[in-house]
């Protein structure tokens, strides 16, 4: 029996993994607009390199895909811009931050899911098929960055995590719900939240404030993504819609009170 085909945008640090969540049950395609990322992946994926902020581009790529593969019937958007941790240069405060990074971030964290989106959406409904987005978002797109992670003391804050990476992503948010709702019955759309995923751009410092300003006093890890992933791409989620899934420890809660 042929696999449906999932397609999975944005191929990094949790894009690469949701492909190994998922290549058991689906035929994977990974897309993304790095040669370096897609060749680093299992050769068992279909790769295509694509720069989806080009709309031509993403509209011939997505039909090919269509025309190509069995039954696509997933879209994964987790494709997005961030900043390091270590970077001076992108924790300014937020007088100093530069207008330029911002509309670089926002335009690149939402008009690619916008035409992702719209071509899934498009193939789908000529061939008359139902199909699901899950769109990786964060749970700063629920709650203002808690910029005690970023400074010595609790007492100033100097060093502040930009406004471009929250306001993308509580659009991502907001295009999540209209998506479900403009498009349903022949789409399901929701999106995952993940607070901050250990990886090796953290310090112990930062590692050790995380932990202790989470309830849990733990930090996320990769593996905890891989139930939710499963469950919003299955059947078993056939009446879940327009909903944001966060996985965060309780994190959105203590800091959306403090």
């Amino acid at each position: 029996m042929n696999k449906n085909t999932a397609i999975i945008v944005g191929t990094g640090f949790i894009g690469s993994h949701i492909c190994k969540i998922l290549e058991n049950d689906f035929q994977i395609v990974a897309v993304d607009n790095n040669k370096n990322t897609l060749d680093s992946l299992d050769q068992s994926y279909d790769k295509v390199e694509l720069d989806c902020l080009n709309k031509e581009e993403t509209e011939i790529v997505f039909n090919n895909i269509f025309k190509i593969h069995n039954a696509p019937t997933v879209l994964i958007n987790s494709l997005g811009v961030d900043v390091k941790i270590n970077s001076d240069d992108n924790f300014a405060e937020f007088e100093a931050q530069d207008i330029n990074k911002f509309e670089e971030a926002v335009v690149a964290n939402l008009k690619s899911v916008f035409l992702t989106s719209q071509n899934f959406y498009k193939n789908l409904k000529k061939d008359n098929k139902k199909g699901v987005i899950l769109n990786i978002s964060s749970d700063l797109g629920h709650i203002a960055p808690d910029h005690r992670l970023y400074n010595e003391n609790n007492e100033t804050f100097p060093n502040q995590k930009p406004a471009h990476y929250s306001v993308s992503k509580f659009g991502l948010e907001g295009f999540t719900k209209y998506l479900a709702a403009t498009t349903a019955p022949l789409l399901r759309v929701n999106s995952l939240c993940p607070s901050g995923i250990i990886n090796s751009s953290m310090d112990e410092k930062f590692q050790e404030k995380l932990k202790n300003l989470n309830p849990q006093k733990g930090i996320m890890e990769l593996n905890d993504l891989n139930s939710a992933v499963k469950f919003l791409t299955s059947e078993e989620s056939k009446f879940v819609n327009g909903q944001s899934i966060l996985i965060d420890g309780g994190r959105s809660i203590i800091w959306a009170t403090y």
